[in-house]
């Protein structure tokens, strides 16, 4: 018996130890990011000796779409954010990147991180359709393109599984 409620605990524990509010969480995981980004950012600097730029690009969240849906059929809605970073000092297209962050809903307005996937290009728009397919609609530059405008559109789907962001075709 004691081990079985140890066990209950421990789950409940695990399971709810993380849950935050909405936008703490996307706070949270946007910053993990933003702090990889500008650490990049850095390291490719001070390796460019002959560069033409006299600063250290810093990133940070510029903008976010987050769509709720029940992805996983539990009766509590997830959400599904777009978050596109941008360099504070000189944002445009070029120094924007994109990514996608699954969020599980718990009772009472608590969500818990599940998975954040790297984007390709520069803008995106995503969709949940009734089916829960995640689709990701991801504007990209081309070898051929100016710097003001992507041309190319890169199509990405996913589903959740088992607290799992599966890619699918």
């Amino acid at each position: 018996m004691k081990k079985s409620l140890l066990g209950s605990f421990l789950l409940l524990f695990t399971t709810f130890s993380f849950a935050q509010t909405l936008n703490e969480a996307i706070k949270t995981q946007a910053q993990i990011w933003v702090n990889h980004l500008n650490l990049v950012s850095e390291r490719e600097y001070e390796l460019e000796e002959d560069s033409e730029w006299d600063y250290v690009y810093k990133y940070h969240l510029a903008n976010k779409v987050v769509v709720m849906s029940d992805l996983n059929g539990d009766g509590d809605q997830d959400a599904v954010v777009l978050a596109e970073y941008c360099e504070k000092t000189s944002c445009h297209l070029t120094t924007t990147t994109m990514e996608l962050m699954i969020f599980q809903g718990r009772p009472n307005n608590q969500f818990v991180h599940v998975e954040t996937k790297s984007l390709p290009g520069v803008g995106a728009t995503v969709k949940v359709y009734p089916s829960k397919l995640i689709e990701v609609k991801c504007t990209s530059f081309s070898e051929t393109d100016a710097h003001c405008c992507p041309s190319e559109e890169i199509i990405k789907r996913y589903r959740l599984n088992a607290g799992k962001l599966y890619s699918v075709r």
